[in-house]
């Protein structure tokens, strides 16, 4: 089995969804009520807004969410995928954006303020076949006003550390100095150790500044005690920052 395949499997049953259906199936096999009932709230409690949103604080915190005339100048914006998804068959060829679809808004928008003269993109398709993220967020960048020639493709990388790796040979052609590293703010701070532990190996003098974008949001409805009560939208983002911090972890135990 492919590794990195094998790594998101893991990763998939380390979140709150995967993790309570362990305890619950071996709280059957053991008859202990207890497991159960521990999987049930360790479940609840991931479910909750109140909960997903301090998660998604403490990873976002860790960077300024900046506008773009705030943001400091560099040689290259480098935009990590993730921006978009599958094409829907029979309506739309091409890809189509995802939740973190603020992170192409925000590569145009940091273009157009003049913040550097290049936007890398870099993310390809997990599946290994067509379409390629990078292409296709490449010919929507450049629909919104962005010149081909500023734009560099990065078009085989799956995970965030291989981002680092398919990246810093481009970056090396280009003689990029200061690179804005573009991504959800709850991505970067994996982003930035993965890049920075990258740029050492390889002996690269770049300076990584973070370009925070696309804020976690939980809608928590209208009435009192709303936050506490589960939902899917929140379960869903405890998923993601779970195998963020995973990630994270990883990325620091073994330098990126």
């Amino acid at each position: 089995m492919d590794f990195a395949l094998f790594l998101k499997w893991c990763t998939a049953l380390a979140t709150p969804l995967g993790s309570a259906c362990l305890l619950i199936a071996l709280g059957l096999l053991l008859a202990r009520r207890w497991l159960v009932l521990l999987a049930l709230l360790w479940l609840w409690l991931w479910s909750t807004p109140w909960a997903a949103s301090q998660l998604a604080a403490s990873l976002e915190r860790q960077q300024p969410l900046l506008t773009a005339e705030q943001t400091a100048q560099a040689d290259v914006i480098l935009l990590l995928g993730g921006a978009l998804g599958p094409a829907i068959p029979g309506w739309r060829a091409q890809t189509n954006l995802t939740a973190a679809g603020d992170r192409l808004v925000f590569a145009r928008d940091l273009y157009a303020a003049g913040k550097a003269p290049r936007i890398l993109y870099s993310g390809g398709s997990f599946s290994g076949q067509r379409p390629v993220e990078a292409e296709d967020g490449a010919l929507l960048l450049q629909r919104w006003g962005v010149p081909a020639p500023a734009l560099v493709v990065e078009p085989r990388s799956r995970t965030t550390r291989e981002n680092a790796l398919y990246s810093l040979p481009l970056l090396r052609e280009l003689g990029a100095r200061r690179v804005l590293l573009l991504s959800s703010g709850w991505h970067l701070p994996r982003a930035l150790v993965n890049f920075r532990a990258a740029a050492q190996r390889e002996g690269l003098d770049i300076e990584f500044i973070p370009a925070a974008c696309d804020p976690v949001e939980i809608s928590e409805g209208h009435f009192p005690g709303m936050a506490w009560l589960p939902n899917t939208e929140a379960l869903n983002v405890s998923r993601t920052l779970f195998k963020e911090y995973l990630g994270l972890l990883h990325a620091r135990l073994f330098g990126g």
